[in-house]
């Protein structure tokens, strides 16, 4: 929040990052601010790791939007922005679909279904429908700030302990022993990313599409996803994240409060957080 007079917009938020558009009133750009490094030679690291999954994404047939990244030094690190073109109103796939009438043969739902498949141990990816935007008869990838590789060796290559960075110290090794490499395992594994997709469909209010995505995924898995199944993904996810933003909150308020220490890390709205 900026109380001299809200100049960006929050464009959206994930577990990781909050995206903010400049300027306010006609964002063009889009930035995704990673949590602060404490050098900028870890900074860089983790831009060029971007850059690397960007180029493994493409030789996978997934096209990207177009951006650069930026490392600028502040008073709490450095700071990386990930920075993109802002979206055109309409084409953002989740806003499209809410605006459409639920359809299993609709075309944007199979490229995303046919794209989420390509995951593999190597290679992961967050497939939601608010990660892709609709352009020239296809779906486009915007989300790129997390990217989701193994090395040779089958190491994560994230930074998990930046990614860590704006919870409270004392629950970090627990997060990155029991829940950090289950998050990311996820997203190598086709049905879960599918599953996660649909299920992201009650989070974004579309409600009506769960049913026709799982028509149009039908036969792709074994053994299928169920409405069931992706009803109590939700009820897991939402219990999760609530709890982790919580956490991050917490942390927030001990830092400024207690501590007398700035929080360097953006954080949503509550009102910008909604699971229903």
């Amino acid at each position: 929040n900026n109380p001299a007079g809200r100049q960006l917009r929050t464009l959206g938020y994930g577990e990781v990052s909050v995206v903010v558009g400049w300027p306010f009133e006609r964002p063009r750009f889009a930035f995704k601010r990673m949590p602060p490094f404490p050098d900028r030679e870890r900074a860089e690291r983790y831009a060029q790791t971007v850059r690397i999954y960007t180029k493994k994404l493409e030789s996978r047939g997934i096209s990207v939007i177009p951006g650069r990244e930026e490392v600028l030094q502040t008073a709490h690190g450095w700071v990386l922005y990930l920075v993109q073109p802002a979206c055109t109103p309409g084409t953002l796939v989740s806003d499209i679909l809410a605006s459409d009438a639920p359809n299993p043969d609709h075309p944007i739902i199979h490229q995303v279904l046919d794209l989420a498949a390509t995951a593999d141990r190597d290679l992961g990816l967050d497939a939601q429908l608010s990660n892709w935007m609709w352009s020239e008869g296809r779906v486009h990838m915007l989300d790129l700030g997390t990217p989701f590789m193994r090395d040779t060796q089958g190491a994560f290559v994230l930074d998990i302990d930046v990614i860590l960075s704006p919870y409270p110290a004392a629950i970090r090794p627990a997060m990155r022993r029991w829940i950090v490499p289950d998050v990311l395992e996820r997203y190598h594994r086709p049905r879960d990313v599918t599953l996660d997709l649909i299920a992201n469909c009650l989070r974004k209010h579309i409600h009506g599409w769960v049913d026709p995505i799982l028509e149009a995924a039908r036969g792709r898995y074994a053994p299928e996803i169920s409405r069931e199944e992706v009803d109590r993904y939700y009820e897991s996810e939402k219990q999760l994240w609530v709890t982790i933003l919580r956490a991050k909150r917490l942390n927030r308020w001990w830092q400024r409060n207690i501590r007398r220490r700035q929080y360097p890390f953006l954080l949503p709205d509550p009102s910008e957080v909604r699971w229903d």
